[in-house]
């Protein structure tokens, strides 16, 4: 039997089910046919639990089951044989759409019971159908099969739950809660299934607000438990002529009636039980994850305590407030929930970001202002004390259905004392020691940017070897991680190399490697380096060189390092759609190289900076595109080492032009 996948447990479902099916048999009044198919529940759950190689075993040994329990009724041998064929057809059916293989189906919601119900009536419908067939040929009376059918439909609906997955632990009930509600039930299916007055009737009415509050506060399973045992009851005591039932539907129109009605009523209080049952278990398991989520949410915004973090909603109140944002500000939480968050604002402030984003001085349109700057903004928020703290901010809405903000996140870093230090370094800067201060730092610089190279390159070594597989294979995903931490190394490689060229160009022992070069050539090269980029960002890339060769003494190396930067810029600060031109020629004042675009440009009071180390202009900031500030700076340095210039025309929203012009002197020929 193990070999087709039988084992003790089917063996004890089939004595189970033969039991119950001659305990039905037996319990049924001696004129009756329909109680051989109490049972098929039971047969269908042994199937829907069982593995499909089982079945052709365990549906014959069931149907043998059902034959007998018929003819041991008394009904002749095509009666039997009919109706165990419509039984069986109706438990196999069930059995079929409800079994998922690898164990037992689902039954977690309202539309988990909605697919058994359909099932359940279909099972039911069948088995009607089959009695039905026998009973034509044999002259039987039709409310029996009906009755047979009705009998299908609610075996399914209390057995067939037993074997479903159903989700546990969702009692909320006391044990005096408990003791009361059990006793209601009992109390009420007494009454209802043995007396046979009025009183009767109220027991039949009061079960249903027994079952629904077992639904709403116990356990799914005590729930289907409670569910059963009314069925059972209900079965039995009607079948000895007891209750309600038997008294005012069988006296009437006969005992295949009373069974039918019965059924009906027992229906009822499945479908009252039942689903609000497995509702309320999927509101208590939605409310438990929304809980946990919440819960780790808060841990992990507390557990933020070196960043401010503060929830306010559209109209600024201030509904969240972090440990530290506490910690940053002085004010505990519970002093600033329902304020407004331009308490940490002083007018000035708001004034001053109003006029930088180009929005009215109102706190409506400078946090629509903020929240669509990618690039933190440093703002100066007060503290408790009085005591303004700069505060490095980013603002983030989060938006409803309607794509409108619902409320807004603010971050916020305590960044005084870096301010502090950078313009007490500017003020440096400016005095009397600013080539120590540069001297200093350019061989800090230097020293640290070789220390730096060496790892840097063994990293990105180490990763080749990764991404070619030659420590295994790697998933789609690892190379993708891989793919980003090599994108970024070799950003932080030509971070280092920019900061070694600049040292290196700073050092006054630095020669330039002049020879004799076609410019056109350069220029050429570093349009095919700068070109695939250009491409993959879809803006328009041009190059118009002379005819004639534009000789001079240079370094093409240098040279070419220049043209690649001004070319790069000018792609990266064009849009997509956007044109960048570079032309090689002889001007007025010399040899020049132009690279103009239709992109960003920058605003006029930040062009005299433009060429300053670090410096970074306030577009480059706001559109949050990527760069280290250095390329102009060591641009500028090359081009003077040349004895030439850089110029420079651009127009926020327009454009921009860089121009190399190059001293007539250092051309030949």
């Amino acid at each position: 039997m193990r070999a087709q996948g039988v084992g003790a447990a089917h063996v004890a479902g089939l004595l189970a089910y033969a039991l119950g099916a001659w305990a039905a048999r037996d319990a049924m009044p001696p004129d009756e046919a329909v109680g051989d198919f109490i049972a098929v529940g039971l047969a269908a759950g042994l199937l829907i639990r069982s593995p499909r190689a089982a079945w052709p075993l365990l549906t014959s040994v069931l149907a043998v089951v059902t034959f007998l329990s018929c003819l041991s009724a008394g009904t002749d041998l095509h009666f039997a044989v009919t109706s165990t064929a419509g039984t069986m057809l109706g438990v196999l059916v069930v059995a079929h759409r409800l079994h998922v293989g690898g164990g037992p189906p689902p039954l977690l919601s309202p539309v988990d019971f909605r697919v058994l119900a359909r099932t359940s009536v279909l099972g039911a419908g069948l088995g009607g159908l089959g009695a039905a067939a026998a009973a034509w040929s044999a002259g039987q009376p039709w409310p029996e099969q009906l009755a047979t059918a009705a009998f299908h439909l609610i075996s399914y609906l209390v057995l067939v739950p037993f074997f479903m997955r159903v989700r546990r632990g969702t009692t909320v009930a006391g044990q005096g809660e408990r003791m009361l509600q059990v006793t209601l039930l009992v109390g009420s299916a007494a009454v209802a299934f043995t007396v046979h007055n009025e009183i009767g009737h109220l027991g039949m009415v009061a079960m249903f607000p027994a079952l629904a509050w077992a639904a709403l506060r116990f356990d799914v399973r005590e729930t289907l438990g409670q569910v059963l045992v009314v069925a059972v009851t209900g079965d039995v005591l009607t079948m000895r002529g007891l209750g309600s039932f038997s008294a005012a539907v069988g006296e009437a129109t006969g005992s295949s009636w009373t069974l039918v009605f019965l059924q009906a009523y027992l229906i009822a209080c499945v479908l009252v039980a039942v689903p609000f049952a497995l509702m309320v278990a999927l509101q208590s398991h939605t409310a438990a994850g929304a809980r946990a989520q919440a819960a780790t949410l808060q841990s992990i915004v507390d557990g933020a305590r070196g960043v401010a973090i503060m929830v306010t909603t559209p109209k600024g109140e201030i509904t969240l407030f972090n440990h530290g944002a506490e910690a940053q500000l002085g004010y505990r939480s519970a002093d600033v929930v329902g304020r407004q968050v331009t308490m940490f604002l002083r007018r000035h402030e708001l004034v001053r970001l109003a006029s930088r984003f180009g929005v009215a001085p109102t706190r409506g349109d400078v946090s629509r202002a903020l929240s669509r700057t990618v690039a933190p903004t440093d703002v100066e928020l007060i503290r408790k004390d009085g005591m303004p703290r700069v505060h490095q901010v980013t603002l983030a809405p989060v938006l409803h259905d309607g794509g409108e903000p619902s409320a807004y996140v603010v971050t916020a870093e305590d960044v005084t004392e870096r301010v502090r230090t950078q313009r007490s370094l500017e003020q440096a800067l400016r005095g009397q020691r600013l080539r120590e201060i540069d001297q200093i730092k350019d061989d800090f610089v230097s020293s640290v940017s070789h220390e730096l190279r060496t790892p840097i390159t063994s990293i990105m070594g180490y990763l080749e070897l990764l991404e070619d597989g030659g420590f295994g294979e790697l998933t789609p995903e690892q190379l993708d991680a891989l793919s980003r931490v090599s994108g970024n190394s070799r950003r932080l490689l030509h971070l280092v190399d920019d900061l070694l060229t600049l040292s290196s160009l700073g050092d006054p022992g630095q020669v330039l490697v002049r020879k004799q070069i076609d410019l056109r050539l350069t220029a050429l090269t570093a349009f095919d380096v700068v070109a695939p980029t250009a491409q993959g960002q879809g803006v328009s890339f041009d190059i118009d060189v002379p005819e004639e060769p534009v000789m001079l003494m240079a370094d093409a190396d240098q040279l070419e390092r220049v043209l690649v930067n001004l070319m790069g810029n000018a792609v990266k600060f064009t849009p997509a759609d956007g044109k960048v031109v570079t032309r090689v020629g002889c001007g007025r004042d010399g040899v020049e190289v132009s690279v103009a675009d239709n992109g960003l440009g920058i605003p006029c009071e930040e062009q005299p900076r433009l060429f300053s180390r670090f410096f970074r202009s306030s577009t480059a900031a706001d559109a949050a595109i990527q760069g280290t500030g250095l390329g102009l700076s060591i641009a500028w340095q090359i081009v003077e080492l040349h004895g030439g210039r850089i110029e420079v025309d651009s127009e926020p929203g327009r454009g921009s032009e860089f121009r190399v012009v190059l001293p007539r002197v250092a051309a030949i020929g």
